[in-house]
C-alpha cells in the first residue's frame, strides 16, 4: 500500500481550520457582541487577541471553509489560495484602518492580531498553494495507452 505525503496546501488548510475554529468559537464565547458602528466593543481572547462576535463569526466561517477544502484533496490548492488571500486581505484592511479603530464598522482592530493571525498566515497559505501542484498535474498520465501496448 502506497501512502502519499499530504500536500503543503492541505497541511496549511488543516492547521488554519483548527486555529480559525478555536479562535472563532472562543471569540464568540468571550465576546458575543454583534454591535455595529459606534457601539462596537471588543474583549480579549487569551488576554491578547481583541475580538467580538463579528470577528468570531468570521473565524468560524473561514475555519469551516478551510476544513471543507482540507477534506477535499482535489481542491486543496485552490482552497489554500482562497484562504491565504482572504486572510492576507483582511489583515491589510485591518492595518489600513489602524490600531484601536473599528474596521468596516464591525471589528475592533488590533495590529498584533492583524499581522500574526491574518497577514502572516495569509502569506503562508499563498506560499503553500504555490508549492502544491494542481490535481490535474498530479493525476496526469504519460499518455493514452493503446490496446496493443502492455
Amino acid at each position: 500500500m502506497i501512502t502519499l505525503a499530504p500536500s503543503p496546501a492541505r497541511v496549511f488548510l488543516w492547521i488554519s481550520a483548527v486555529y480559525l475554529l478555536v479562535l472563532g468559537l472562543g471569540s464568540l464565547v468571550v465576546s458575543p457582541s454583534f454591535a455595529v458602528g459606534d457601539e462596537v466593543s471588543g474583549d480579549h481572547l487569551f488576554g491578547v487577541i481583541e475580538t467580538n462576535g463579528w470577528h468570531g463569526l468570521a473565524g468560524v466561517v473561514l475555519g469551516a471553509a478551510s476544513l471543507a477544502f482540507a477534506m477535499s484533496g482535489r481542491w486543496a490548492r485552490e482552497g489554500a489560495v482562497v484562504m491565504g488571500a482572504s486572510l492576507l486581505a483582511s489583515g491589510v484592511v485591518f492595518l489600513l484602518y489602524g490600531e484601536g479603530s473599528v474596521a468596516l464598522g464591525l471589528i475592533p482592530v488590533d495590529a498584533r492580531d492583524a499581522v500574526l493571525l491574518h497577514v502572516l498566515p495569509g502569506v503562508v497559505g499563498l506560499v503553500c498553494a504555490g508549492a502544491t501542484p494542481s490535481w490535474r498535474s498530479q493525476n496526469a498520465t504519460a499518455g493514452p495507452v493503446s490496446q496493443g501496448d502492455s
